[in-house]
C-alpha cells in the first residue's frame, strides 16, 4: 500500500508536517506512514456549521475539515509550516450525520439507532499549504464506508454506553476499539471508519510532494 510512500519519505523529512487534530489514532495511522510532524490540534467548533445549509452530508464534512485546516493556518506563521493536515468524520443513518454525542443519553440514542442497521461513515481530509505566491491553497477529499451493525439488546447498548467508550467519537462508536464487537460486515475501507483513510491520503500526499519537493 505504502510503496510509493516509501520512495517519497526522504523528501518529506526536509518538510514542516502539522497534524491539526488531537486524535490520538490519526497520530498513530499519521506515524504508521513513515511522517514526522507535529500536533496543533484545530480549535474550530464543528456544531458551528449549520447541517441545513448543505444538500449532502459528504459536503458538510468536507466543508468541516477545510474549516478546521484553515484554522490552524490562521494562528501558524507561514514559516512554521510546509503542508497541514486536518480531518472531520461523520456517521450517517437514513441521511441524518450522527456526530460526537454529548452525553450518554444521546449515545445510547445513536447506538440504538444504528442497531441492525447499515450507516455508512463519511472522513473528510484536508490539506493547506501556500503556493509559489504566498498564498494559502486548500485541497481535500471524502471517502465513505458502508457498515452494517448486528441487532444489539438493550442491555448491551448499556453496558457500552456505561464503559465510556462512546466519548469523543462520531456516532458514538470506534470500530477500532470494543465497539468494533458491533459491525457485522463493512464494505469499504476501513480506515475511513477508523477517520483516516490513510491510502487515499498517501496519494496526495504523493502528489503534493513530487510538486512541492524542492526547499
Amino acid at each position: 500500500m505504502f510503496e510509493n510512500m516509501y520512495h517519497v519519505l526522504d523528501l518529506f523529512e526536509r518538510k514542516k508536517i502539522v497534524l491539526g487534530s488531537g486524535s490520538p489514532r490519526r497520530s498513530q495511522l499519521l506515524k504508521m506512514m513513515g511522517l514526522k510532524f507535529e500536533v496543533n490540534p484545530s480549535q474550530f467548533d464543528e456544531r458551528s456549521l449549520k447541517k441545513s445549509e448543505f444538500e449532502h452530508p459528504r459536503e458538510y464534512v468536507e466543508h468541516n475539515a477545510q474549516r478546521k485546516v484553515k484554522e490552524v493556518a490562521s494562528r501558524m506563521a507561514k514559516e512554521d509550516y510546509d503542508l497541514i493536515i486536518a480531518s472531520d468524520t461523520i456517521v450517517v443513518q437514513d441521511e441524518k450525520i450522527l456526530e460526537k454525542p454529548l452525553h450518554e443519553e444521546e449515545a445510547f440514542a445513536m447506538i440504538q439507532h444504528l442497531s441492525g442497521q447499515t450507516h455508512y461513515v463519511a472522513t473528510a481530509v484536508a490539506l493547506a499549504f501556500h503556493d509559489t505566491n504566498g498564498e494559502l491553497v486548500v485541497e481535500s477529499f471524502c471517502t465513505t464506508t458502508d457498515v452494517t451493525f448486528a441487532e444489539l439488546s438493550r442491555d448491551q447498548i448499556d453496558h457500552y454506553i456505561k464503559h465510556g467508550d462512546w466519548h469523543d467519537k462520531a456516532g458514538g462508536y470506534g470500530i477500532q476499539s470494543v465497539a468494533g464487537a458491533f459491525v457485522k460486515t463493512i464494505n469499504g475501507d476501513y480506515y475511513t471508519v477508523v477517520g483516516f483513510p490513510i491510502q487515499r491520503l498517501s496519494e496526495k500526499l504523493c502528489e503534493w510532494i513530487q510538486i512541492h519537493a524542492q526547499p
